[in-house]
């Protein structure tokens, strides 16, 4: 007899080949939203020095980010008082250690040299200063 169609155990190893599928490719999507992430966190603080940078040679004062959980803040020195030029909003997940607090001067260049760290659940950058404005992003191991 040649009948047609599919057993209940064809159907069961089907569905166990999929959800095997299916589990071993949520562990690399998590992975590749971690890496959008800090990818984003770290393009996002780049640009946010660049624009300290910019404004203060622009404006001709001194310009100070202000590294708060989950957002910068970029502080305008005017007539001795330091006011809000710009809030940029960041991922909360994002931590950022800085070695010290950089301020950008109307010449261009930053006192103190400094370096930050950026770092998710997975994935750690190190973002280094030079006194010429220049940043240079280095990928650090998680451990």
């Amino acid at each position: 007899m040649n009948e047609k169609g599919i057993t209940l155990f064809e159907l069961l190893a089907v569905l166990l080949i999929l959800a095997i599928l299916i589990t071993i490719g949520l562990g690399g999507f998590r992975s590749l939203l971690s890496r959008i992430e800090i990818d984003q966190g770290v393009r996002e603080v780049i640009l946010s020095l660049h624009h300290a940078r910019y404004l203060s040679i622009k404006n001709g004062f001194r310009v100070k980010p202000d590294f708060q959980p989950g957002r910068i803040l970029l502080l305008l020195e005017i007539q001795g008082q330091w006011k809000t030029a710009r809030r940029i909003d960041l991922d909360p997940d994002l931590k950022i250690r800085l070695s010290a607090v950089p301020c950008f001067y109307p010449q261009g260049h930053i006192v103190p040299l400094f370096s930050l760290e950026v770092e998710n659940r997975e994935h750690r950058y190190k973002i280094s200063a030079s006194i010429a404005g220049r940043f240079k992003v280095r990928k650090l191991w998680k451990f």
